[in-house]
């Protein structure tokens, strides 16, 4: 695997810590409207007015899928996965449905699908494509509803695979590898709670999530995972 990050005292690790490469952190604690990146420039825009429920830290956004509810940022180049990146989520379904949008950039035409964060439809699914019309994925064990997880999704430009991991467990890897990496040019917007192609939308909350351009260590993911409690954003 590619070289990572040594987490030290603090959370931090001698390159500069947890928030190294770190591309946007959404705690996603606002009622209404726009959702506010704590880390960079990359607010969301909401769409049919996602609400607000009690998240794992603090509040989460409630997206109701009956209501076609999401949201977005616009394509632009500090949204572009880096050659190994990695997202960390808190994911709560409210109904297990055909399938369920998470996160995704994903606008189904090569050369511009990246990633996708799908449930299908019990467990979480991960996909990551290539410039032209390759992919891997990795799947999940089963996830129920009313239920708290803890998602690790990341790609390992090292081994040309995608990994996954729930509540810090052992990750899963995908059986397939891509053998050109992963696409970092696409032009489709960031969607949480949907995907434009298709009109899969989330029925559930989503809170706490991050993005980096790199891989995190066992120990920081052990870190964000906080026993089941997880991590503000002061706390990185």
């Amino acid at each position: 695997m590619s070289r990572l990050l040594t987490l030290g005292a603090g959370g931090g690790d001698a390159a500069g810590g947890i928030k190294t490469s770190l591309i946007s952190f959404w705690e996603l604690e606002e009622a209404s409207g726009t959702r506010t990146d704590s880390h960079g420039a990359n607010n969301l825009t909401d769409n049919n007015t996602v609400t607000q429920a009690v998240g794992k830290v603090g509040n989460a956004a409630q997206f109701t899928a009956a209501n076609s509810e999401w949201l977005d940022r616009a394509n632009e180049a500090g949204l572009q996965p880096g050659v190994d990146f990695t997202f960390t989520f808190w994911l709560y379904l409210d109904s297990i449905i055909a399938s369920h949008s998470i996160i995704n950039k994903d606008a189904n035409a090569a050369g511009n699908r990246q990633f996708a964060l799908l449930t299908l439809p019990d467990s979480l699914n991960f996909f990551v494509f290539d410039s032209s019309t390759g992919n891997v994925s990795v799947a999940s064990a089963a996830v129920s509803t009313a239920t708290w997880y803890f998602f690790v999704c990341w790609f390992d430009n090292s081994d040309k695979k995608a990994y996954l991991s729930r509540d810090d467990e052992t990750p899963r890897v995908s059986g397939g590898v891509l053998t050109n990496g992963v696409n970092t040019t696409g032009t489709v917007a960031l969607e949480f709670g949907r995907r434009s192609f298709d009109g899969l939308h989330h029925d559930g909350r989503i809170d706490q999530v991050g993005y980096w351009s790199r891989l995190l260590t066992a120990t920081e993911r052990t870190f964000l995972y906080n026993s089941g409690n997880g991590r503000a954003y002061s706390e990185l």
